[in-house]
């Protein structure tokens, strides 16, 4: 067992494994990765829908989103490892938003909206 690392990453999610990726790819030096479970995402991880959202109430979310959207469409030349991914007919016009009020509450709420049609990525 290592005694000594120049980097240790606590979670073995995606978060976390992305994480000691990038730090291993620009040769940061010794990189741990630590995770309490039998393998690498099996936490919330594995949870996930699969789907990419877009609908955030900050630019900065909406950009991160958008920037997930390309590593996924890149992710062979970015990796090294296949990725399956399968885009819809509607995926680069038709975004999800998720509600916990009933409709008549939400009607003018515009904000996301706004700011996701301000860094370009479609709101309807």
């Amino acid at each position: 067992m290592r005694t000594k690392a120049d980097a240790v990453v606590i979670g073995g999610g995606i978060i976390g494994v992305a994480v000691a990726f990038y730090l291993a790819r620009k040769k940061f030096g010794q990189v741990v990765l630590v995770e309490k479970e039998p393998f690498t995402g099996a936490g919330s991880t594995t949870k996930a829908a699969g789907g990419i959202r877009a609908q955030f109430s900050t630019k900065t979310n909406i950009e991160m989103s958008m920037l997930s959207e390309k590593m996924f469409a890149n992710f062979k030349e970015e990796t090294g490892s296949k990725l399956s991914l399968t885009r819809s007919a509607t995926s680069s016009s038709c975004r999800m938003m998720l509600m916990s009020k009933p409709i008549p509450s939400i009607m003018n709420y515009n904000v996301p909206s706004a700011s996701m049609s301000s860094c370009s990525s479609p709101a309807r």
